[in-house]
């Protein structure tokens, strides 16, 4: 027989899949490779650039079920990272990257209430100054 399950595991396992839900239900994502195919259609070799891109930290990744998935929003219409997006992932160096693909889906009163995702493209400055406000300790005085 099996120990019952803890309400702390319980909360636990809605939280995640809350998470989950909320950021691939949030915008698409794409496989690793898909995103080399897309940057270049005849390359041979389609992970070869995103994977650099993901080992010097100008992009972020997911794994979801065995699958390293890179979100779209991330990238203009050449399939290059946007500005700023780099600075943002530094911020956040450390942390787990479904936490900061949540914080990227996640309504932020510093934006004046859009989620950092869709004001990434028009406003990246705003959306690295809501990166280092988010770490910044909050003050009761």
């Amino acid at each position: 027989m099996n120990p019952p399950e803890s309400i702390a595991s319980r909360t636990e396992k809605v939280a995640h899949q809350r998470l989950v839900d909320a950021v691939l239900g949030g915008t698409e994502w794409i496989p690793v490779a898909e995103l080399g195919r897309r940057l270049d259609p005849q390359s041979e070799t389609p992970h070869e650039v995103p994977e650099q891109w993901l080992r010097s930290g100008q992009i972020l990744s997911i794994e979801h079920e065995g699958v390293l998935l890179v979100p779209v929003y991330l990238f203009d219409a050449q399939w290059q990272p946007l500005p700023g997006v780099a600075e943002i992932l530094q911020i956040f160096d450390g942390y787990f990257g479904w936490y900061v693909a949540g914080w990227f889906e996640s309504k932020n009163s510093y934006l004046g209430g859009p989620s950092p995702r869709e004001v990434l493209a028009l406003r990246p400055d705003a959306v690295v100054g809501a990166a280092k406000d988010s770490l910044e300790p909050v003050s009761n005085g």
